[in-house]
C-alpha cells in the first residue's frame, strides 16, 4: 500500500508543478485551418521546440520581424 501512496504523491506533485508552470501564461484557443494545419504538421518533430505552440510562436515572431513590428 505504501507504493500506492508514493505514486499518488508523485502524480499530485507533477500536477502542482504543471499548474505553477502554466500560471500567468497567456493561452490562445486556436482552431487551425486545413492549410495551416498541414504546414504545422510538416514542421513538427518529436523533440523540444517543435511542438505546435513553439512552431506558432516562431511563425508569429518571424511574421512580425518581417514587417518591422515591435516585439516587446
Amino acid at each position: 500500500m505504501e507504493d500506492h501512496h508514493w505514486m499518488e504523491r508523485q502524480r499530485y506533485m507533477a500536477r502542482m508543478r504543471q499548474r505553477r508552470r502554466r500560471e500567468g501564461k497567456r493561452r490562445l484557443d486556436y482552431y487551425v485551418g486545413t492549410q495551416a494545419g498541414t504546414i504545422i504538421d510538416q514542421l513538427r518533430r518529436p523533440y523540444v521546440g517543435h511542438d505546435a505552440s513553439s512552431i506558432l510562436n516562431r511563425i508569429v515572431s518571424e511574421w512580425a520581424r518581417d514587417r518591422n513590428l515591435p516585439t516587446s
